[in-house]
């Protein structure tokens, strides 16, 4: 009967029973077995990423506004006020873009479910290539299925989750490489390194030094030279990666002339030298807790259920998450037991003792050195290079700090690792979940029977809890939907927590407008230059403390929305903020739902007197022109703001030619002189302008920059165009048809003719 095919030397050296029974176990039955289990186990992990029409997670709200920003920013004029693009590849990119081009084809809801189901797929299949490639038995897998749904996908963290799966496929290939190293395995290796590189930095941060220590380890038990040699050839491999990102990690954290973000906006103003002096800070954690930490992050994400009695009944139907977390944990306990009693092996033939390294000659240890480089045929054990690989990695998880501060803000670093740390453990044990010896038979199929029970109860308990907690959404689509589309919308929510779920879900709930509707909101999740769109700081409309909405101010914050909804629990009380926006227009109320649309919107940031009194002009000028064009009150409130610069600009655009051509030229003088004293000051701009009515605005040097301006900027034509009325026309202006439309009128109000010499006198 034939066997599966292992490159662990570890295998060939088991005993005549273990060998018959992995005969079996390879069998072709077995292997329809295995593919059918997979596939079933496969589909219900992916399963609670489709149960809900709204994924219950932290930061799905979150990745999903800025995956709509990165869609529409070309065609949204809006977005491109408030947010500005990254000019470097930056480490977020793959998630991002690849749901940015399946939104092409479908909406920004489903892309993103796509694309995590193939994240959540792939973790199993990475490990699938991990064992094989390191000779372990591969229904060991069964113990990675609940690690599908662990706890970077309760909180959201979508990028994180595509690099678990790319981060073992490198593993795989790498243990291919060190066997059989060649310009094709390099290249493979090289370019998931990139490809890990721009999913997420932490994973690709532990390969640059994982890789090179793994091949130092592994080659130093032929001796030291060929560990140095493997060590250096294997930094070559991550070099590539490096210089990808480089280009993004200089411009903004070493010479910080990229966008100001609050990671790196600190090192604005400094010499370069001081930057590289300031450029970490991290929280770091106590050895002790570190290791609570890591059974914290099992898979205990629900939220604990009231109870009068706590035992055995309370841990089985109130406590699902440390149920499960328990039974996984039995089950690899049971596991590692069927490792240690392991029957003596027959140790290995001796093999002739070698010269000693240190009576080489230097010619000698540089040819020895290169010819470790270049051997293509190694010998590496797949469970030395499991076991060292896990070591390592638990050695990274102490040395990394909680949180991350500079050069990058990422709330939970090493925490993160703990999921990985759970699939290597289970990698690393040699030995068959399925048929193992006979003398520790009954110990590991109790194990995979529990690892079973896990891979089952997680996502049946997570589907269920998804969908008890899509009730408490209410009806946000309804609420959002009565808003217009690119509208600025704060919305007010003192509920965080879920009864189901242990993440503070609905932290991030506003976001679900701008998902809904491509309008504004705060506290976007384009706040680090780790992301492909940055928040323009300057153009940001302030907002209360995110975490504490009870500091809204109606002065400070309200006035600058265009809407703000209000979002309440299911016993939650009215308080405050409908005291505040009773002066408003409630245009909708239900269940857990409020919506106020702001009758006076004020403009952010506030103008200047200067910019008041322009602002003014160009309302008065554009109204002149509309009525000259035909178009009364009621048209022009029907149409939007779009079509009223589509019929505005291209006349604009002509005139200002004109101005630009019969406009005074300029004197060129050779001589340096001293530039004349001029006023400054917006208000003594406004009050000279005021003190002379009947002096012509010079059309050069006041008119046109700012028309042009406002002729690019759409929020601004927005502003003007549909939140003032059309100002009423004198009837000089409107019996003067021969008056040009953008002549502007002066600051007081009443319309100029083209030529104030020949002034219209009426009908």
């Amino acid at each position: 009967m034939p066997t599966e095919p292992t490159n662990s030397s570890a295998n060939k050296r088991i005993d005549a029973p273990e060998r018959a029974t992995e005969a079996l176990a390879g069998g072709r039955r077995w292997s329809l077995a295995y593919w059918t289990l997979f596939v079933c186990l496969s589909a219900l992990g992916i399963a609670p990423v489709w149960v809900s029409d709204i994924l219950p997670v932290l930061d799905a709200a979150s990745h999903l506004h800025l995956m709509r920003i990165i869609h529409e920013y070309g065609d949204n004029l809006l977005y491109q006020h408030h947010y500005a693009e990254v000019n470097a590849i930056v480490p977020y990119l793959t998630y991002y873009k690849v749901v940015d081009w399946l939104q092409f084809f479908t909406d920004v809801e489903q892309a993103n479910r796509l694309v995590l189901s193939v994240c959540l797929l792939g973790i199993p299949l990475g490990v699938h290539a991990y064992l094989k490639s390191i000779g372990h038995n591969r229904w060991l897998v069964l113990g990675v299925f609940p690690w599908m749904l662990n706890s970077d996908f309760f909180m959201g963290f979508f990028n994180y989750l595509m690099s678990i799966p790319v981060f073992l496929f490198v593993l795989a290939a790498h243990v291919r490489f060190l066997r059989k190293p060649s310009l094709l395995q390099a290249s493979l290796v090289a370019s998931l390194l990139i490809f890990l590189a721009v999913t997420h930095y932490l994973l690709w941060g532990v390969s640059l030094a994982l890789l090179p220590l793994l091949a130092f380890v592994l080659g130093s038990k032929k001796g030291w030279l060929r560990g140095a040699a493997w060590g250096v050839r294997d930094i070559g491999l991550v070099i590539p990666s490096i210089l990808v990102l480089m280009p993004w990690f200089l411009s903004y954290f070493v010479f910080a002339d990229g966008v100001k973000t609050p990671d790196q906006a600190v090192l604005h103003g400094s010499t370069w030298m001081q930057r590289l002096l300031r450029i970490y800070s991290g929280q770091h954690l106590t050895p002790l807790d570190s290791i609570t930490q890591i059974f914290e992050r099992l898979f205990n994400r629900f939220a604990e259920q009231p109870a009068h009695i706590r035992g055995v009944a309370d841990l089985i139907f109130r406590r699902h998450g440390e149920l499960i977390s328990s039974i996984w944990l039995i089950g690899l306990a049971l596991w590692f037991i069927g490792t240690v009693k392991r029957r003596q092996e027959k140790p290995a033939e001796p093999e002739p003792a070698a010269k000693p390294r240190n009576e080489f000659s230097l010619g000698e240890a540089s040819s020895i050195f290169l010819r470790d480089i270049r051997d293509s045929d190694n010998h590496v054990d797949g469970t030395s290079y499991a076991t060292w690989g896990l070591g390592l990695v638990t050695l990274a998880y102490f040395i990394l700090p909680q949180h991350l501060s500079r050069p990058i803000i990422l709330y939970g670093v090493n925490f993160r690792l703990v999921e990985v740390l759970g699939l290597l453990a289970i990698a690393a044990l040699p030995v068959s979940p399925l048929v193992p010896r006979p003398h520790v038979r009954w110990q590991v199929w109790l194990g995979s029977l529990a690892m079973l029970i896990a891979s089952v109860m997680m996502p049946l308990y997570t589907a269920g809890v998804f969908m008890l907690a899509k009730t408490e959404y209410g009806s946000i689509r309804d609420a959002y939907g009565v808003i217009p589309a690119n509208r600025s919308v704060l919305t007010l929510r003192m509920k965080r927590e879920s009864r189901w779920l242990k993440e503070k879900v609905f932290s991030n709930i506003g976001e679900y407008y701008a998902v809904f509707r491509d309008g504004y909101v705060p506290y976007s999740f384009a706040d680090s230059s780790s992301k492909p769109i940055i928040t323009r700081t300057d153009a940001s409309i302030p907002g209360p403390i995110w975490y504490d909405h009870g500091t809204f101010r109606m002065k400070a914050h309200g006035q600058y929305f265009d809407y703000v909804v209000i979002y309440r629990g299911l016993n939650e009380r009215t308080g405050s903020w409908e005291r505040k926006l009773k002066r408003w227009h409630k245009i909708y109320h239900r269940d857990r739902w409020q919506v106020y649309r702001n009758p006076d919107k004020q403009r952010w940031p506030p103008l200047t007197p200067k910019q008041q009194a322009l602002n003014e002009a160009v309302d008065h000028a554009i109204g002149v022109h509309l009525e000259l064009i035909g178009l009364n009150r009621m048209q022009r409130g029907a149409l939007s703001a779009t079509d009223l610069l589509k019929l505005w600009k291209p006349d604009l655009k002509a005139r200002i030619k004109e101005l630009k051509k019969s406009g005074p030229k300029r004197r060129k003088n050779k001589r340096k002189k001293r530039r004349r004293e001029r006023p400054r000051g917006d208000v003594k701009r406004a009050e000279q302008i005021n003190a002379k009515p009947n002096r012509p605005i010079n059309k050069r040097a006041f008119v046109e920059p700012a028309v042009l301006q406002i002729g690019t900027s759409l929020p601004t034509v927005t502003a003007v165009l549909t939140s003032r009325k059309i100002p009423t026309v004198p009837p000089a202006t409107k019996a003067t048809t021969l008056s040009p439309w953008w002549q502007l009128p002066s600051l007081d109000g009443d319309a100029k003719p083209a030529n104030s010499a020949s002034k219209a006198t009426g009908p």
